[in-house]
């Protein structure tokens, strides 16, 4: 577009600017650098690039929805590709085609740019404000945004250690999410996944307190979505008594843990995600030093694990490591309460308490 084209566009852009600025007059307020020109210029190069490649502008949307610092290249194209093959609209290389084109649109208009190392993108924080000012009075920041949670329920991986390193990359996407619930069952299934695993990978990194409380979101969220029973719900269940023993919050985690228990048992006895919680529980009842109960359980996963992994896997041998430490510490408590005995009084510290107590 010529500079003379530009300018006859503002002009004509007057109304449309004014019944922007009226709808989010209170957004702009707390934004003092977004000037009416400023908006107003945006918005004509958002509409400029619909008219030109409307799939560039489809993808700044989903853009402005990430952090504006480090937005992932292998995200954003896989996201291309995956729609590309929904819609039938070529192979991985043609998607990859596309995915560029839509790239240098952007850059041309300075909307985005690429990070030194050319693995992702920044975006000003303007350019996202004002993008998302666009969407909102257009009517689409709410599919956008659902978008944006499903793409997230995609990517972030769980907080095991291999994956330690993708989730440090797309924890500042996701943090806002934590405290805005979107609307829509499909979307606030997504959600309730991007909360339980950021909540993993936080509690694996001793975020305990933010880990509570955005896996104690989830759990609600899958209640009202599917179900009390179901086993995703219970999934953010097993998270939350995580956290909560690694707070040292022993009775409420068993609570927790008895109840996933219960709900995991109706996979079958020997399911891998039934001995998965029941190792959990007797893990929880060996802190709490009741040493019956918990060995009566570590017999399960024992058993069940040796028979499916094998004698050597890293689970066996976990479970196994953790049942042979607490028979020891049974048997030194055992010894510790007779000498107690024997003197007179009792070392409480070493004397098995029932959780229940």
């Amino acid at each position: 577009m010529t500079i003379a084209g530009y300018l006859v566009e503002f002009r004509k852009d007057s109304k449309k600017r004014e019944r922007l600025l009226k709808r989010d007059a209170g957004e702009l307020r707390r934004d003092e650098s977004a000037s009416n020109l400023v908006v107003t210029t945006w918005q004509m190069s958002f509409e400029q690039i619909q008219r030109e490649r409307r799939s560039a502008a489809e993808l700044l949307s989903l853009m402005s929805f990430f952090n504006p610092q480090g937005i992932p290249e292998s995200v954003l194209q896989g996201h291309t590709r995956a729609i590309a093959r929904a819609a039938k609209l070529g192979d991985d290389e043609d998607a990859d085609s596309a995915f560029d084109e839509d790239l240098d649109t952007l850059q041309a208009y300075s909307l985005v740019s690429t990070t030194a190392d050319g693995e992702a993108f920044e975006m000003h924080a303007l350019v996202q404000f004002c993008t998302r000012v666009w969407l909102s009075s257009c009517g689409d920041a709410e599919q956008w945004e659902q978008r944006f949670v499903a793409l997230m329920a995609q990517e972030l991986p769980n907080g095991e250690h291999e994956n330690w390193a993708k989730c440090q990359q797309l924890l500042p996407h996701v943090e806002p999410l934590f405290s805005t619930q979107p609307a829509g069952e499909r979307a606030l299934k997504a959600w309730a996944q991007v909360l339980t695993n950021a909540a993993w990978y936080l509690w694996e990194r001793a975020g305990y307190t933010v880990a509570q409380q955005i896996v104690a979101k989830a759990i609600a969220a899958r209640e009202k979505a599917l179900g009390r029973e179901d086993q995703l719900t219970l999934e953010s269940i097993e998270m939350l008594a995580l956290v909560l023993l690694w707070q040292g919050k022993y009775s409420e985690a068993e609570t927790l843990n008895r109840r996933a228990l219960e709900g995991r048992e109706k996979l079958g006895q020997d399911h891998p995600e039934t001995l998965t919680f029941v190792n959990n529980l007797a893990y929880l009842l060996h802190t709490l030093r009741w040493y019956p109960e918990a060995a009566e359980l570590y017999k399960r996963p024992c058993d069940g694990r040796t028979q499916q992994l094998g004698t050597h896997h890293p689970h066996t041998t976990a479970t196994r490591n953790n049942f042979a430490a607490m028979q020891q510490q049974a048997m030194e408590a055992r010894v510790a309460q007779g000498e107690g005995r024997n003197r007179g009084t009792v070392d409480e510290r070493s004397t098995p308490r029932s959780p229940h107590s």
